[in-house]
């Protein structure tokens, strides 16, 4: 999205939380926004269109780099990292729902139906974590335990 600065400032916000690419046009005297978010640009205006369009495109490849790098799982059950999927039982996609929710942040215990009370629903979790960790090895994820908070959904490294 193009939009102009600070014109369109609350217009950037709705579109920043939705994680869509934005290319600000940075009106005369104005100083640009910082932009932390590798999602978003600035040119001043007016703006050469040669370099409008080649930040605009830069922008777009970032977009499709940042998700195509994230797991998605579709109905089916069926989980998907960049090229490649594998189907998950009921009870699996259940558990992966919230991991991928939490994609490489810690997913408490009690996210996962855990108040740690109750040593069968602990034990049951920690046998569908380890299904689930052979299960999605084959595409690069792997479901490392934080102790005693929960756990993370991360690519190999």
């Amino acid at each position: 999205m193009v939009l102009r600065w600070p014109g369109q400032e609350e217009i950037r916000r709705s579109l920043a939380e939705a994680g869509v690419p934005r290319l600000l046009v940075v009106a005369p005297g104005c100083q640009p926004p910082l932009c932390p978010d590798p999602l978003e640009d600035w040119v001043a205006s007016p703006g050469d269109p040669a370099e409008m369009e080649h930040r605009r495109a830069t922008l777009a490849a970032r977009a499709a780099s940042s998700l195509a790098e994230l797991p998605v799982l579709e109905e089916g059950n069926i989980l998907w990292f960049r090229d490649r999927w594998v189907a998950l039982s009921p009870a699996e996609a259940t558990l992966v729902r919230t991991l991928v929710g939490h994609y490489q942040q810690c997913a408490p215990r009690r996210a996962l139906g855990l108040d740690g009370a109750d040593k069968a629903a602990t034990s049951a979790l920690y046998t569908q974590i380890s299904r689930v960790r052979r299960r999605i090895e084959p595409l690069g994820l792997v479901v490392r335990s934080v102790r005693s908070r929960g756990f993370v959904l991360s690519p190999v490294s």
